[in-house]
């Protein structure tokens, strides 16, 4: 018994720092792309010419489709992470089941 609570301590710290590596990556990776997104419309900004109406509608139309996919990008993250924590859920509930039975949880009673 011993040797199965020492196991889930070491699974439980990989998975703490796997975690930890996942959102400091996420972290960097959305950073780098709205610094690279944030210096284009600078650019278009300073290159546009406003009294023309396409430039404007230009403009108006890379920001609605910036925000469209943004919002779309974070909701598959939140479906991501749900359907994530839904399957650790589920792999600590088969653990704490074969802790208390490993036998009954394998071949249940009818």
């Amino acid at each position: 018994m011993e040797n199965k609570t020492n196991l889930d301590q070491v699974r439980q710290a990989a998975l703490s720092r796997i975690l930890q590596a996942e959102k400091r990556d996420r972290f960097w990776n959305i950073l780098i792309v709205w610094a690279i997104n944030f210096c284009l419309l600078v650019a278009f900004y300073l290159l546009a010419d406003f009294s023309n109406r396409l430039h404007v509608l230009l403009l108006i139309c890379s920001l609605l489709i910036l925000a469209i996919v943004f919002g779309g990008i974070m909701a598959l993250e939140k479906y991501v992470d749900r359907k994530v924590q839904l399957i650790l859920n589920a792999i600590e509930l088969v653990d704490s089941r074969q802790l208390d039975d490993p036998i009954e949880t394998r071949y249940p009673k009818n």
